[in-house]
């Protein structure tokens, strides 16, 4: 049998999170029983998300970006703020997590902004401009 890549998105697919509280997620049974079922006959399973990303302050790489846009996120994977006191962006998924940070001359997002649309499309923007 060949093995197929199945994409599933996290929010009103996998889980019910009323007005954005992903801390009251809830799980669709139903559609959570069919991945593991896909994944149990050996297919791959991607899940991916988007979320509500704010930041702290005004940053070069995110101007012209109203905080909580919308970002694509397709991973489980997080960093914490650490000790960063400034230019960095957070998102929430339950937990506060970081999203983007600019030290010096580095700029890093936990986001795709090649996948988030036009506001990906602004940062990538941005990073050329500067």
């Amino acid at each position: 049998m060949k093995k197929l890549i199945f994409c599933f998105d996290i929010d009103n697919i996998l889980c019910i999170s009323p007005n954005n509280n992903y801390k009251k997620s809830k799980p669709i049974k139903t559609n959570i029983r069919l991945v593991n079922l896909l994944m149990k006959n050996g297919h791959y399973v991607k899940l991916f998300t988007s979320r509500y990303m704010g930041r702290n302050k005004e940053n070069k790489f995110l101007k012209g970006i109203k905080s909580n846009s919308d970002f694509y996120f397709d991973h489980s994977f997080r960093m914490t703020q650490g000790n960063l006191s400034e230019n960095f962006a957070l998102c929430n998924y339950g937990v506060d997590f970081l999203a983007a940070f600019n030290i010096n001359n580095i700029f890093g997002t936990q986001f795709h902004p090649e996948k988030s649309q036009s506001n990906g499309l602004r940062v990538l923007s941005n990073f050329l401009k500067s």
